[in-house]
């Protein structure tokens, strides 16, 4: 027992008194991660780890960057993009609509 109160001591004390740590994991959110994860097959968890590059500035929805992007999402089932370039508005608006394309 005293060996953990020392390490707890450490990891409070370092950084000047606020934790780098992650947040403690509540149990619902677990079993909703595991859930989901239960249902997806291999090559869909593999998938979940791929994470493409585009562009946040607007995007035509017939334009074939933006099929691109759909066959990502609906057929490859990739886990996120990163995005760069473009307003807040913009980047928050294709992600809402990348994000409603997703079963996951």
């Amino acid at each position: 027992m005293a060996a953990v109160l020392v390490a707890g001591g450490c990891t409070v004390a370092t950084g000047g008194g606020s934790s780098n740590a992650p947040p403690p994991v509540r149990a619902s959110t677990s079993g909703w991660a595991d859930s989901v994860l239960a249902t997806l097959t291999l090559r869909e968890k593999a998938a979940q780890m791929v994470w493409p590059t585009l562009l946040g500035d607007y995007t035509s929805g017939d334009s074939p960057q933006w099929q691109h992007l759909t066959e990502y999402i609906r057929n490859e089932k990739v886990g996120g993009f990163t995005i760069s370039v473009g307003s807040p508005t913009e980047v928050a608006s294709k992600l809402n609509a990348l994000q409603s394309m997703s079963s996951i």
